[in-house]
């Protein structure tokens, strides 16, 4: 009997199980920030004085860079780390919040909200990230992204809803000044449920280099280098890394097999011919 059977997984144990809640968290406040703010609008734009054209920019301000920086934001949970690109997006989103609660004036909620966007669009896939190699694959992720999914169409729905009861009991800065209370606990579970890890470990690529040999050779020679020593020896001991170090040493030597090739043909073929296509 295998040992690996006789262990409970991920998702059973309580760890587990915060851990999921803290990650449907993240996406609860990322998505719920989208539409928290539509029924606040008119006392939004009473208060600061919106025109009804320029109304339109603190729904839209936070979609566009929401949108527009996700990639980047999952690039940067790759290099930096997961959880580091977490906490800073959500230390933006929380900062970026209290100052459009209190903003005074049109231009300084547009902004809150663009940072807000720039802030979710950190959270979010670095937390669909660590949720994806918290739980393995099989039952265990199936389960953790079906819960995530259901709560980011759950947040999208609510948050119209909260923010009507929001705006009409509390005011239309609440709207604003709740999540930063959720982040701050999103930022205690993360540092105790989420584990750091080194920058540059998640990415796991291989870079490549190309040079282009002197002496008339027609051969590209490779590098393939990798941030990980044992990615590197694996990569070193491959079939294709010593076919690459063999075109090395060939177009590294002081004429390559064209060249040799080509003398051959000028001397027995007139020049009027013409040179065929030179293969090393």
């Amino acid at each position: 009997m295998s040992t690996a059977t006789s262990q409970p997984s991920f998702l059973q144990t309580r760890r587990g199980k915060l851990t999921l809640l803290l990650l449907c968290t993240v996406a609860f406040v990322d998505f719920v920030d989208a539409s928290i703010v539509n029924v606040a609008l008119p006392s939004i734009s009473h208060a600061l004085h919106f025109s009804v054209q320029s109304l339109q920019w603190v729904p839209s301000a936070y979609l566009l860079t929401y949108g527009g920086f996700m990639l980047l934001g999952g690039r940067a949970a790759d290099l930096l780390g997961r959880r580091r690109v977490l906490v800073a997006g959500t230390v933006v989103l929380a900062i970026s919040l209290l100052v459009g609660g209190l903003a005074g004036s049109s231009g300084v909620l547009v902004g809150a909200r663009l940072a807000q966007g720039a802030g979710a669009a950190m959270m979010l896939p670095a937390g669909l990230s660590i949720l994806t190699t918290s739980f393995k694959e099989g039952k265990d992720r199936y389960a953790a992204l079906g819960a995530w999914g259901a709560v980011g169409g759950l947040a999208s729905a609510a948050g119209v809803l909260l923010g009507g009861l929001i705006t009409s009991g509390l005011g239309r800065r609440w709207v604003m000044f709740v999540n930063p209370i959720v982040c701050v606990v999103v930022l205690g579970a993360t540092f105790r449920l989420i584990s750091g890890e080194r920058p540059g470990a998640a990415a796991g690529l291989i870079s490549s280099e190309r040079r282009w040999r002197p002496a008339g050779c027609c051969c590209w020679s490779t590098r393939w280098s990798t941030p990980r020593p044992s990615a590197g020896v694996r990569l070193a001991r491959s079939p294709s890394s010593r076919a690459l170090r063999r075109c090395w040493r060939r177009s590294s030597s002081t004429s390559c097999g064209s060249t040799i090739r080509w003398r051959r043909y000028r001397s027995s073929r007139s020049m009027a011919s013409g040179p065929p296509t030179p293969r090393c």
